[in-house]
């Protein structure tokens, strides 16, 4: 199969589990917040906490997916060329 392909066949699944690791870091600071016995944080301030969490969530997706498409870019600079097939006998 070529590179490309493959590469683009596996980003949803990738994609998914980038989703679903960040869904689940959000689940354990919620319940980490909802569990502590001495949250001493003001609602705006939980509002700010939860919207920066976001943002960064937001970037670090974007970088995943940048070093993911920079994988595809290394492993078609690594790869020996290959050249094309020759009619005739070798010689």
């Amino acid at each position: 199969m070529p590179t490309w392909p493959w590469w683009e066949s596996q980003r949803l699944r990738y994609g998914l589990i980038l989703i679903g690791v960040g869904l689940g870091g959000f689940a354990l600071i919620a319940t980490a917040i909802l569990l502590g016995r001495h949250v001493e944080a003001t609602p705006t301030e939980l509002l700010t906490m939860t919207l920066s969490m976001g943002l960064a969530y937001t970037l670090y997706m974007i970088i995943a997916h940048v070093l993911y498409l920079l994988g595809l870019w290394l492993k078609t600079c690594s790869s020996p060329a290959r050249s094309p097939p020759t009619a005739g006998p070798p010689g």
